[in-house]
């Protein structure tokens, strides 16, 4: 006879089955999904209905959560009740879900063009660490992580020219439950142009470019 738990309990087996097959990074985005979305919403539950799941789904979307996101939270889910069904610890069924469009496209805010010169002067003015981090990302498109990780050999002052080789991303560590640093490489390099604004005066001491 088959004994029916709670999502909770059948979500933390399934992490230790997976523990061993996933990468750690991986592991943890799963841990923090569940922490953070599932189980407030599931934990003690003992049978998932499409119509909890639909209910789900809009509350996600009406939260402000991206369509990718809500997506990664229903694979998640679906996984953790399938393994429950096949373990005869949970029902599983087939759920169809309908994920809300977006009526209207999300406007992205774009500093106006006298405001730009306004934080380009103070950044240029007060060259700390922080502030050329954000004129580089102004003035270059580099992303947050391809810019706290380089490194001054990957600046070439002669030919004004940046090559990114890596970049940085914040990972949850589902041990520690903190926000730790990954640094991985790019699957190709690129070059971005230097600004002509006097980049020489950056160099504060021979080590990073930035405090990472």
């Amino acid at each position: 006879m088959s004994v029916q738990h709670t999502f909770q309990e059948v979500s933390r087996i399934w992490c230790d089955a997976k523990r061993p097959i996933v990468k750690h990074s991986t592991m943890c985005a799963y841990t923090l999904a569940i922490q953070t979305h599932l189980l407030p919403c599931f934990g003690e539950m003992k049978a998932i209905t499409e119509s909890d799941v639909q209910r789900f789904v809009i509350a996600k979307f009406a939260s402000g959560l991206a369509r990718k996101t809500v997506r990664d939270l229903i694979a998640v889910l679906k996984s953790i009740v399938k393994f429950g069904g096949k373990h005869k610890m949970f029902p599983f069924e087939v759920w169809e879900i309908e994920y809300p469009t977006r009526t209207e496209a999300r406007r992205l805010p774009v500093l106006a063009l006298n405001h730009q010169r306004m934080l380009m002067r103070h950044l240029l003015e007060k060259p700390s660490p922080q502030n050329i981090g954000v004129l580089l990302a102004l003035c270059t498109g580099m992303r947050i992580g391809e810019i706290c990780a380089l490194k001054w050999e990957d600046v070439d002052f002669v030919q004004k020219i940046i090559t990114v080789r890596h970049t940085v991303g914040r990972v949850y560590n589902c041990e520690s439950k903190t926000t730790e640093k990954s640094k991985y490489s790019l699957y190709h390099i690129f070059k971005m142009y230097f600004m002509n604004f006097g980049i020489n005066i950056w160099r504060f001491e021979e080590e990073l470019l930035l405090s990472v």
